[in-house]
């Protein structure tokens, strides 16, 4: 490869071929002669009374209409690949951070191409944009990669950044001292439930939930309020047509019995999750709203032990739903 064509950045890595760089080129440089001809034509066009002189004008000016739009066509098929190769490259980083951001032990070179079967060169390409910003973190020892602290900043500034989860804090911190089971705080984004705050309960119940935790809506408590108010199009749109995976032995499978779920909460303000997303786990969540619109949840966890139907019906479900009317005050809409 010539160094001219090297230092010109809008051609470097763009799938564009040497001869269609010279062609538009070589079109570049008959476009400004054709121009000048062309010029020369229009003066002489009509003006001439040799029939002869007037057909050479007219094929003058055709060839400059001609040269014109095929520059135009060389210069649209350039800026649609290269656009298409920055694309590209985008979304391959996206993919390789997610594929980290699933496996927080960490991937070797080798495994990244194995499962998202990019060549471990563009992988390695990616990986060493990544990790003079901590982006992306190396083990001296094993080599292998995963995500690094700029994203734990990164994150906390974006929950910082929530009204809700600085609102909901201390109701979330009252409700465990009152219940004394787990707490979450949920949001809906993309079509995925993603937990924005949590308070454990200390030596009780270990859930495998944690702040940042994203997971399919339908089958917790939490999830099936923030779907409760949306339209059952939208809900298709969120599933594209998929079954509804199944988490516990209890989790709601068929869209037909999701709509009637829903339907149930509408009307009752709450939702409860008899062990559809963990077995032997109880949850029971009501909303949040800013106005009439749904902008989160707030849920109790539990064993089946501590959390009995009796109880939830009795006591837990009347206590979340204070709370959330309490943070839904507070709410600026």
């Amino acid at each position: 490869m010539c160094a001219a064509y090297r230092t010109i950045p809008k051609f470097r890595n763009c799938p564009i071929s040497f001869p269609i760089i010279g062609l538009k080129y070589l079109f570049r440089f008959h476009f400004i002669f054709d121009l000048t001809t062309f010029c020369l034509a229009i003066q002489g066009w009509g003006q001439e009374e040799n029939l002869e002189k007037n057909k050479k004008n007219l094929k003058n000016i055709l060839t400059f209409i001609f040269n014109y739009c095929i520059l135009n066509i060389i210069s649209i098929y350039e800026t649609i690949c290269c656009d298409k190769m920055k694309l590209t490259t985008l979304d391959k980083s996206l993919q390789v951070i997610d594929l980290l951001s699933k496996n927080p032990q960490g991937l070797s070179l080798m495994e990244m191409s194995n499962l998202i079967g990019f060549p471990k060169s563009s992988i390695h390409h990616i990986l060493a944009t990544f990790l003079p910003y901590d982006y992306v973190a190396q083990n001296a020892e094993t080599k292998k990669y995963s995500l690094g602290f700029k994203f734990l900043s990164l994150g906390r500034v974006i929950l910082n950044s929530f009204d809700v989860r600085k609102i909901a804090n201390k109701y979330l911190l009252e409700l465990h001292d009152e219940c004394k089971e787990a707490t979450h705080l949920a949001i809906l984004r993309n079509g995925k439930v993603i937990y924005i705050d949590k308070i454990d309960t200390q030596g009780g119940l270990s859930l495998a939930t944690y702040i940042g935790f994203r997971t399919e809506p339908h089958a917790g408590a939490g999830g099936k309020v923030l779907l409760s108010e949306l339209s059952p199009k939208d809900i298709l749109t969120i599933y594209h047509g998929r079954v509804l995976k199944q988490y516990g032995k209890n989790t709601i499978t068929n869209i037909d019995d999701l709509f009637k779920e829903l339907e149930k909460i509408r009307k009752q303000g709450y939702a409860i999750d008899n062990e559809e997303y963990y077995e032997g786990v109880r949850c029971v969540a009501a909303p949040i709203r800013a106005g009439e619109k749904i902008v989160a949840s707030v849920s109790i966890t539990g064993s089946i032990f501590t959390m009995t139907m009796e109880r939830i019906n009795n006591e837990l479900k009347e206590l979340v739903m204070k709370k959330v009317h309490k943070i839904s005050s507070e709410m600026q809409w």
